[in-house]
C-alpha cells in the first residue's frame, strides 16, 4: 500500500470510531461532597487517537476508561493517590488532594509506533471547564 492509502484508511477508521461512539452528553460537573475532593478526568474529542481508549487505574485498581470525548468523575478522601494507564506504554500521575477542591486531569493520546500512548496532565479549572463544555 502506498503511504497515501495507509493515511486514508487510518482517517476513515478514526472517523468511523467517532461516529460509532455517538454524541456524548454535555458533562455537568457535580458538586464536591463534604469532606472529599473531586477529580475530573476528561478526554477531548479529536480525530487523532479517536479509536484509542485507555483504562484509568487508581492505586492499581481499575476505576474506568477514558475514550474520545468522555468525562469521568471520582470522589476521593483527602490524601495522595496514584493514577496509571497502560495501552502499549503507559503514564502515571501522583496527585495529593484536599477536601472541598476539584482537580482536573486531561487525558490525551500521544501517537506511538504501534499504538497510542496515554498521557495525563493536571490542568487549571478554566481550561478544563472550557474543554469539557465542548464535549458533546
Amino acid at each position: 500500500m502506498t503511504k497515501t492509502m495507509v493515511l486514508l484508511v487510518c482517517l476513515m477508521a478514526a472517523t468511523l470510531a467517532m461516529l460509532q461512539a455517538g454524541p456524548a452528553a454535555a458533562a455537568e460537573i457535580p458538586e464536591v461532597k463534604d469532606g472529599q475532593a473531586l477529580i475530573v478526568f476528561y478526554c477531548e474529542q479529536r480525530v487523532a487517537g479517536a479509536a484509542i481508549q485507555f483504562h484509568v487505574n487508581q492505586n492499581s485498581q481499575p476505576i474506568g476508561a477514558l475514550t474520545n470525548g468522555s468525562v469521568m468523575f471520582r470522589d476521593v478522601d483527602p490524601g495522595q493517590y496514584g493514577f496509571t494507564s497502560q495501552v502499549v506504554t503507559g503514564d502515571s500521575l501522583s496527585l495529593t488532594v484536599e477536601a472541598g477542591k476539584i482537580y482536573f486531569v486531561q487525558g490525551t493520546v500521544r501517537m506511538g509506533y504501534f499504538a497510542g500512548r496515554p498521557k495525563f496532565t493536571v490542568v487549571d479549572e478554566a481550561k478544563a471547564r472550557t474543554a469539557i463544555a465542548k464535549i458533546g
